[in-house]
């Protein structure tokens, strides 16, 4: 949890400031598997929060993750969540606005690196970006085993969010190769490890 930019944790998950402006959630794993369910609970003021690493979910898992984000003047830059073939996976993301802020989403299907396709699996990634004016963006990434290849054709997702004034003031959406997207990630956030 991270409240008023100060870090409180419990569990194996924590975080760590790193000069004054960059705040990295970390796991001392990095992969997640069978029915990991991980929740947080975070609000910052003019601060940039990432984690440390690509967030991996192993085969034949049902993970579940939540987030509840207060941010004002800040950044929320994850990296990639990288799904292994016939993962499942579910994840909310509720942001509360104020000021001028930016979120970056990033997904990778399958590790085709390693020859892997995403074939089977389900994954249901939901995002809710609330300003004081109520909300200002409902985005749904689902996939239900291959269909993603009829509806996307490549294997990574990255979807970028600006809200400003109390509105979503910028949307991307961009459908890349594996090999692109760590790169436009990067180049985005600015964030190189």
């Amino acid at each position: 949890m991270i409240r008023n930019n100060v870090v409180q944790s419990s569990g194996v998950l924590g975080a760590i400031q790193i000069g004054d402006k960059m705040i990295v959630l970390t796991n001392p794993s990095e992969v997640l598997a069978n029915n990991d369910e991980l929740t947080f609970d975070i609000n910052v003021k003019g601060k940039i929060l990432t984690d440390q690493a690509y967030t991996k979910v192993l085969s034949s898992s049902n993970v579940k993750i939540s987030v509840n984000m207060e941010m004002e003047d800040s950044s929320y830059f994850p990296h990639p969540v990288l799904f292994y073939n016939n993962a499942n996976f579910e994840m909310v993301t509720e942001i509360r606005s104020k000021g001028k802020n930016s979120v970056v989403e990033a997904f990778i299907l399958g590790r085709r690196g390693s020859g892997e396709k995403f074939v089977k699996g389900k994954i249901n990634a939901i995002t809710k970006i609330y300003s004081e004016h109520g909300l200002i963006a409902y985005d749904v990434f689902r996939v239900n085993d291959e269909d993603y290849l009829d509806l996307i054709g490549n294997d990574a997702l990255l979807t970028v969010y600006y809200i400003e004034d109390g509105e979503l003031a910028s949307f991307t959406r961009e459908i890349l190769s594996y090999k692109d997207a760590f790169k436009e990630w990067s180049k985005i956030t600015g964030i190189w490890f």
